[in-house]
């Protein structure tokens, strides 16, 4: 087979790769942390390509250069949907100390409101003995 017939058929051969994986990605979850995780190993890799292909110029001028693109796009969503993730279990955290604290707050004014009727009390039953006598 002529070189550049082994050429183009390779070409051809990633080219429906591209195609593949962005279907792919595109009925996938990336947002759930179980799929993110399996993902992680092949999603680094077609980053480091893209990283890789940029520093020596522009993604725009690659070969099949609208499926490299689509594919930074779902990348780029990925990363900024485990970022949104992360926010939101950081939020989640947050809400979750202030309303401990918030709890151990109010029940420190309970004990304290207790412990004050309990001690108003003990003065008037002490005022009374005295007075019975």
């Amino acid at each position: 087979m002529p070189e550049d017939a082994q050429e183009r058929l390779q070409a051809d051969l990633q080219s429906k790769l591209r195609k593949l994986l962005c279907k792919g990605l595109g009925y996938l979850d990336l947002s759930d942390a179980g799929t993110a995780s399996l993902l992680e190993p092949a999603l680094s890799l077609m980053k480091l390509l893209i990283e890789r292909f940029e520093a020596r110029g522009k993604l725009q001028q690659a070969r099949a250069a609208k499926q490299w693109l689509r594919l930074q796009g779902i990348l780029i969503a990925e990363a900024t949907t485990q970022q949104q993730e992360q926010q939101r279990q950081q939020q989640q955290q947050q809400q979750q100390q202030q309303q401990a604290a918030t709890n151990l707050e109010s029940n420190n004014t309970r004990r304290r409101a207790h412990s004050q009727r309990e001690t108003e009390w003990g003065k008037l039953l002490g005022f009374w003995k005295v007075r019975k006598h």
